[in-house]
């Protein structure tokens, strides 16, 4: 399918990876002094795993999936395989510790959930204001960064990889432009698509019934084929995988250059890339020699991959993250509710969900109050950040 050639060019962003889905249901109350009860039950759902490393993401128990040190500071704690659950009462919101907390090893950094309340005395009135965000540890002023070191990593492999298959024997300078031009080009505009559609890639369009990533792969397939490719939808993942090999084929016979008379080599100088009885080995062999040689072995190389791509893809979604995330989270305040972005629970209460398709509970006549709620984007993408503002007037 063509979609799997897609999946190879976007460079492994994994759209349609297999990973546990870890969902965060919390349930907050706060009283007019300021007293908050906090319930919380974090579960995981377990899916049938593509590959090695997607199994044991999906078979571990879920108190491996979080820190240890998640649940500091409630009264009660309770852990099973494939559910933890809080509970607490705390003297001020802002005193409630986190109760969604995930350590990014590759960047030393954290992924949490931060709360902020504020009470405006009024002359009649008192009001309450909440504010709570899901935050993810890659923040949108990395990306800029992120993206630039995404791109010098993927040039970096492929110069490593002409290097070592073909640096002996030919002059290989104008596939090195290649690399730092088009196919650099190419690797960024393909994160691009990624970022403008990652917030739909699981959501359809009502009317043309195409989701985001539908958008993705079509714009990515469009923006392949400036660089000489063009995949074609209707054919099968053979026929494409055909397309792609004879577009490398002609990539390294028209860049580079017989050091001894300066003659090009033919198509065929490349059939031991291909052998017929195992399809694309001679590069998975380049591609390993390469890792070694400029990393020292491929599980460093992968380490470094990782890194980068988490830069890519945020902490809340994609293999390296190493499951997908969703939220579900009401929260009751005092008086009547006189503003939210969520969806009415009650006259005091709102609620709100990662994906609407995800949302067990139903609005109060599914509309929200004097304003147009706002769902959070879907969790797979890097700022998945839900966040919500909820002012409430004593009553």
């Amino acid at each position: 399918m063509t979609r799997a050639v897609a999946a190879i060019a976007l460079a492994g962003l994994a759209l349609g990876a297999c990973l546990p889905i870890l969902e965060v249901k919390s349930r907050t109350r706060v009283t007019a002094d300021g007293t908050t009860t906090r319930e919380t039950v974090i579960t995981k759902t377990r899916r049938n795993a593509n590959n090695d490393d997607e199994k044991t993401w999906n078979d571990r128990p879920i108190v491996d999936d979080l820190p240890r040190t998640l649940g500091e500071g409630f009264r009660s704690v309770q852990r099973g395989d494939l559910e933890i659950r809080l509970s607490g009462t705390f003297a001020h919101p802002e005193q409630m510790p986190p109760d969604f907390l995930r350590d990014v090893e590759l960047l030393d950094q954290q992924a949490r959930n931060r709360v902020g309340f504020v009470v405006e005395d009024l002359l009649f009135a008192k009001r309450y204001v909440y504010r709570e965000r899901y935050v993810d540890a890659i923040q949108p002023e990395d990306l800029k960064e992120n993206k630039r070191d995404a791109v010098q990593f993927a040039q970096k492999f492929a110069h490593a990889m002409i290097a070592g298959e073909f640096g002996r024997s030919f002059d290989t300078s104008e596939l090195d432009r290649f690399v730092d031009g088009p196919a650099a080009d190419l690797v960024g505009d393909l994160i691009e698509i990624y970022w403008s559609e990652r917030k739909t890639l699981s959501k359809q369009d009502p009317v043309t019934r195409k989701s985001g990533l539908d958008r993705a792969l079509a714009r990515a397939l469009k923006r392949i084929e400036r660089v000489g490719v063009s995949f074609a939808t209707d054919q099968s993942e053979e026929d494409n995988l055909a397309l792609l090999e004879a577009w490398l084929r002609d990539v390294f016979s028209s860049s580079l250059k017989r050091k001894v008379d300066g003659s090009r080599p033919s198509l065929s100088d490349f059939d031991y890339f291909f052998p017929p009885d195992s399809p694309w080995s001679g590069l998975e062999t380049m591609t390993k020699r390469a890792a070694e040689f400029e990393y020292g072995s491929t599980e460093k190389a992968e380490a470094v991959a990782r890194r980068v791509l988490l830069g890519i893809t945020g902490t809340f979604g994609s293999p390296p993250a190493q499951a997908e995330f969703r939220f579900d989270c009401a929260v009751e305040l005092p008086g009547q509710l006189l503003r939210t972005n969520g969806y009415l629970e009650s006259e005091r209460s709102a609620f709100w969900c990662s994906k609407a398709k995800t949302c067990s509970r139903k609005a109060n006549g599914s509309r929200p109050s004097r304003s147009r709620p706002t769902i959070a984007s879907s969790a797979r993408s890097a700022n998945c950040a839900p966040r919500w503002t909820v002012a409430m007037r004593r009553a």
